[in-house]
C-alpha cells in the first residue's frame, strides 16, 4: 500500500516522522535521508509563531519536497505516498537529484533556525523553494561537454544543451571556445 515509502526507509535508509501538528495542521508524514533534518522539522512546526509561520511557508508550497500533512495518520501516509509516485521513479533513492535537493532544502531549515538568535529572527531567512519537482529537476540536469582532439576543426563550438571544446591547430568558427 505505501511501497514508495517502505522502499525508501528499508531499501534507502531514510528516515521517517510522523506526528500530531501543534497548531492543528493535522498529522505530519516526513522522510529525509536522515533523522536530524526531521527533527528540525518538527521543531519548526512547534515553535512559536514569528518562527514558525516563516519556517513552515519555506517548505509547505512544494510538490516534491516528502513533507506532508493529513486529517489522519493514514491520510498523511496516503498523501505521502500520491507526493512521491508523482515524482520520477529513478530519483526516489539516496544519492539521487532528489535526495540531494530534500538535503540542501532541510539543511538549509536547520541552518536557520540554529543561526537564529531571538524569538521571531527566521523571519526573511528561509531562500525561496521552487514549488514544482521540475524547477529543481531542470537546475540538476547535466551539462554534456565534447572534446574534439585534432588540427583544422570547423563550426564548433557551443554544441545543443553542452559545451563542444577543440583542441589543436587552425580552429575555425569555435563561437570564441578557443583562442589560437
Amino acid at each position: 500500500m505505501f511501497e514508495r515509502i517502505d522502499a525508501l526507509i528499508t531499501k534507502h535508509g531514510f528516515a521517517f516522522q510522523s506526528w500530531d501538528d501543534r497548531y492543528s495542521k493535522g498529522v505530519w508524514a516526513c522522510l529525509a535521508p536522515n533523522e536530524y533534518l526531521l527533527d528540525a522539522v518538527r521543531e519548526s512546526t512547534s515553535d512559536g509563531d514569528l518562527d514558525m509561520i516563516p519556517a513552515t511557508e519555506y517548505f509547505m508550497f512544494t510538490d516534491w519536497l516528502p513533507l506532508v500533512t493529513g486529517r489522519t495518520f493514514v491520510e498523511a501516509l496516503t498523501e505521502l505516498e500520491k507526493r512521491l509516485a508523482a515524482l520520477p521513479p529513478n530519483q526516489l533513492g539516496r544519492g539521487s537529484d532528489w535526495s540531494g535537493a530534500v538535503f540542501e532544502a532541510l539543511e538549509h531549515l536547520r541552518d536557520v533556525r540554529s543561526a537564529s538568535s531571538s524569538y521571531g529572527g527566521t523571519d526573511g531567512k528561509f531562500d525561496k523553494l521552487p514549488e514544482a519537482w521540475a524547477d529543481v529537476a531542470a537546475k540538476q540536469e547535466p551539462v554534456a561537454v565534447t572534446v574534439n582532439i585534432g588540427d583544422n576543426q570547423r563550426n564548433a563550438g557551443h554544441g545543443h544543451r553542452g559545451i563542444q571544446i577543440n583542441i589543436g591547430r587552425n580552429q575555425r568558427n569555435c563561437g570564441g571556445d578557443f583562442h589560437e
